[in-house]
């Protein structure tokens, strides 16, 4: 099946922490209890499955990652910028087959958050309370990077998502493209060097002659 995943990226400069996605971080920000509340669906407020449509509609699920593999759900931390990336990837069941509808099942709504911070809505965590603040601001950024798609119609790529390894009729066309053009700028190379060997043999096997004129005499020599 066919795969999607969701980015979701959070500026935190106007946090004074620098530990979030890692061991050393609070309890509920370690990169394990994020992918826990991302990929889970115990809580009522948090959760990938509260806001990608197809999770709902049950035409996707979450992919399953296996050690030593890499990773398909979680976040990253850029200290020096004090972004926050978190991730989930899903896997499209056979229901859905056109990349449009694929898309669509993956869009979040307008607002919507791929929620893994105050999971139990009490707001009672006040030791991450400015964290909490700023990421209820909402994401600064939503990726969506589509995979192993086929195109069954004419249509294109639009802001916020990509699109990798296509049908493998594209990939045919842009190959005899390519080579076409290899070929056209190979004899064209050829042809040029072909032009310059000819002219050196010319200009080697010429000669310069000197002629003097006396009286009643012609003398031609080499020069």
């Amino acid at each position: 099946f066919s795969e999607a995943k969701i980015t979701q990226k959070y500026d935190l400069t106007d946090w004074d922490q620098d530990e979030i996605c890692s061991a050393g971080a609070a309890t509920e920000f370690t990169e394990e209890k994020i992918v826990e509340y991302l990929t889970g669906t115990d809580t009522s407020e948090c959760g990938a499955a509260k806001v990608v449509p197809c999770l709902g509609q049950e035409t996707c699920t979450i992919k399953t990652e296996q050690a030593g593999g890499p990773d398909y759900n979680g976040c990253s931390w850029d200290k020096a910028t004090k972004k926050l990336s978190v991730f989930v990837t899903v896997e499209f069941t056979s229901a859905i087959e056109k990349i449009q509808d694929k898309l669509d099942a993956v869009t979040l709504a307008e607002g919507d958050k791929l929620r893994y911070w105050d999971c139990d809505g009490d707001g009672t965590n006040k030791r991450n309370a400015l964290l909490i603040e700023i990421l209820d601001r909402g994401p600064v950024d939503t990726r969506i990077v589509m995979k192993n798609s086929t195109f069954l119609d004419e249509e294109e790529e639009g802001p916020g998502f990509e699109i990798k390894n296509r049908s493998d009729d594209e990939m045919s066309a842009k190959l005899r493209l390519l080579l076409v053009v290899g070929a056209v700028c190979f004899a064209a190379l050829l042809i040029l060097a072909v032009t310059v060997l000819a002219r050196r043999r010319i200009t080697r096997n010429s000669k310069e002659f000197q002629v003097e004129i006396f009286p009643g005499k012609l003398i031609i020599s080499d020069a």
